[in-house]
């Protein structure tokens, strides 16, 4: 059996940190080759005794970390066999910071490293800073801080040094220098919940509101710091966006972010929570995006803006808006007739085609605009009239003016929305109207009958440019003329009083007539009446009346001619007069005069005296009629001119006596008396 081997000291070699924020440092370590040593005599070895249980360990990692586990059971140890002549040792030496220590076993080159944990949390922002050669794993979980965005980092794992890395799971982490592993350099040992954007993710907001910044920190400790900045989107790496915004307080409240541009701004917000015990959090982002109000909403008035009664208005055109969400604009058009705009259905597109407008009113246009989270932007307003026109209406419509004469022409108008302002007649009958740009108009009959009918039209005009208009055919009529007009005439009572009138133009000529009696005891005359006349006229008197007719020539045009008057004196029967005479029987030779007469109808001038029979010689007129003495007895009759009846009266006159001489005339002598 061989003899007893050496017992074995175990070396260890620990670098260790407590309760320092100062990161290990293992720099420049060195291992240098010592001289070879001599070798012992070995002897037979013989079985090892077990081992013991390791003590527990004296430290602890992180803020939480535990005491150290008791160590395992050493195994057996083997049969040591004879031992051999020992070889050459190895010496080294080793360094660090620069400083020789104590000789110790090879360790291979590395790069030193510095990180500000060696133990920490999840969720946590740990700097890497290398020297010489950067860090170019950072173990699982790890990766590099996305310190611009969310998913933008200015880091890049094995370019950048320092580098900022975190982590998302727990346990040991190995890291990778140039090549170099480093076992075990930082320990993750608490899960960190990351702080909250309270309100995250942001509604789009007008330019001028407030967002309210407050956070939730989820701190694993007592908050030390906070760290707010917000900056302008897009932002890319390697380039930092440089802040419009930053605050240290955990809720900075409300906060209005500018935008100057007529487009949307996108502003990133950026939160990072320190505390005790996990140091600083990773970034937290969250967006909110700033819009101008919508800019340029202006709508172009079409032509013509009014109408008359009705109208279609042509393309109400609308410019294209600027502002807003800067790439699409909603629309909506609005009409006001008089109760308030209200949305036209349909009408949502850039321009608008209004439909025809049948009643008269005011329509006013407007559009809304809509675009981003700015208030509805509402446009000019574009002003559409429809006005009720004027009437006219012509009287007398056909109208008829005799030569000569003259017709009034009244236009009466009547206003319709505006007052009327202008008035005009035209036509060929202008020139013969006393005046062409008033209401009412005279048309003189001094137009020649040639040109009739002639033509005119009647025009008003409103302070609204509307209009209205009549037309009026006026005819010129010729006046008519008598061309037969009669003798007055006597006739006695129950005799016919018959004319029958003719005038010029032949053919045209109409006649109405109107007839007066003297005295009520004369009937049978046609008060009014048209055409020829034929009354059968009485006297019931004893003396005579008369009916005068008046007779007036017409067109049917309703010209009147000059009338005329036809006196018919209508005598009693003469067989109700008594003839008398003054004187009668005396003789022949009686050189006076007679005188007759008659009752009941004394003094009438009319009176006709015949001698020889009713009708025979006429021997004067009227009563008394003063004649000289006949000669012999005559009878005289009288009468009323057209009667066939007649009274008498007989004037007796004697004869002279005639005288005989006897003897015979005698003789005588000249100078001698006669006995």
């Amino acid at each position: 059996m061989g003899g007893n081997g050496g017992t074995g000291g175990g070396g260890s070699f620990a670098i260790w940190r407590f309760n320092s924020n100062t990161g290990a440092n293992v720099q420049e370590t060195t291992l240098v080759a010592g001289a070879i040593g001599t070798g012992g005599n070995g002897a037979n070895g013989q079985p090892g005794n077990a081992g013991t249980a390791g003590n527990p360990g004296n430290n602890h990692g992180g803020c939480d970390g535990g005491a150290g586990g008791n160590g395992g059971n050493g195994g057996a140890g083997g049969t040591g066999g004879r031992g051999r002549d020992g070889s050459n040792g190895v010496a080294a030496q080793m360094v660090i910071n620069g400083v020789t220590s104590s000789p110790s076993a090879a360790i291979p080159l590395g790069t030193p490293l510095t990180t500000t944990y060696t133990r920490g949390c999840t969720n946590s922002d740990y700097a890497f800073t290398g020297t010489g050669f950067p860090l170019t794993g950072a173990g699982a979980g790890g990766a590099v801080v996305n310190n611009v965005t969310s998913v933008l980092s200015t880091y890049i794992l094995g370019a950048s040094n320092p580098v900022s890395i975190w982590y998302n799971s727990l346990g040991k982490k190995d890291v990778t220098i140039n090549g170099t592993t480093y076992q075990d350099f930082v320990h993750i040992v608490t899960n960190r919940v990351l702080p909250v954007i309270d309100g995250a993710p942001f509604s789009n907001i007008c330019v001028g509101t407030a967002i309210n910044l407050t956070c939730t920190p989820n701190p694993y400790s007592t908050s030390t710091a906070f760290e707010w900045t917000i900056q302008q989107t897009p932002v890319t790496t390697p380039i930092l966006p440089v802040p419009i915004y930053t605050s240290t307080l955990e809720d900075p409240g409300q906060v209005i972010l500018p935008n100057l541009t007529a487009c949307p701004i996108t502003y990133q917000i950026r939160l990072r929570v320190r505390d005790n015990c996990c140091g600083w959090s990773i970034p937290v982002y969250a967006t909110v995006r700033i819009d101008p109000p919508v800019a340029n909403n202006t709508i172009v008035a079409p032509l013509p803006t009014s109408f008359c009664a009705s109208g279609n208005p042509n393309i109400i055109n609308g410019t294209l808006p600027t502002g807003g969400d800067c790439a699409t604009y909603g629309y909506q058009w609005q009409l006001d007739s008089g109760s308030g705009f209200g949305n036209i259905a349909g009408a949502t597109s850039q321009n608008f085609d209004p439909a025809n407008i049948t009643t008269p009113g005011q329509y006013q246009f407007q559009r809304v605009v809509t675009s981003g989270a700015c208030a509805p932007s509402i446009s000019n307003i574009v002003t559409i009239n429809v006005y009720q026109p004027p009437t006219v209406s012509i009287a007398p419509d056909p109208a008829t003016v005799c030569v000569g004469q003259s017709v009034a022409l009244n236009g009466n108008p009547s206003p319709g929305t505006g007052a009327i302002t202008n008035y005009q007649w035209t036509g060929t009958g202008a020139p013969f109207l006393n005046a062409t740009n008033t209401q009412d108009v005279i048309f003189s009959g001094t137009a020649p009958i040639a040109g009739s009918p002639y033509s005119l039209t009647y025009t008003v005009t409103d302070a609204n440019n509307c209009t209205a208009t009549d037309a009026v055919a006026v005819t010129v009529a010729p006046v008519p003329t008598i061309s037969n007009a009669p003798a007055n005439t006597a006739l006695c009572s129950g005799g016919t009083a018959t004319y029958t009138p003719t005038g010029t133009p032949i053919g045209v000529v109409q006649f109405t007539y109107e007839s007066v009696a003297s005295s009520p005891s004369i009937t049978g005359n046609t008060i009014l009446g048209t055409g020829n006349i034929n009354d059968v006229l009485s006297n019931s008197g004893v003396i005579p009346g008369t009916v005068t007719y008046t007779i007036t020539p017409g067109t049917p045009a309703g010209c009147a001619g000059t009338p005329i008057t036809w006196v018919v004196t209508v005598n009693p029967p003469s067989s109700a007069l008594t003839a008398t005479t003054d004187r009668s029987g005396f003789c022949a030779d009686d050189p006076s005069n007679v005188s007759l007469a008659v009752t009941g109808a004394a003094g009438q001038a009319t009176l006709e005296w015949f001698t020889g029979s009713c009708g025979g010689t006429s021997v004067g007129t009227g009563s008394p009629l003063l004649l000289p003495s006949p000669t012999a007895t005559t009878t005289y009759y009288v009468r009323y001119p057209g009667c066939n009846t007649c009274a008498s009266v007989t004037v007796n006159v004697n004869p002279l006596p005639t005288a005989n001489i006897t003897p015979a005339s005698p003789s005588a002598c000249s100078g001698v008396p006669s006995t």
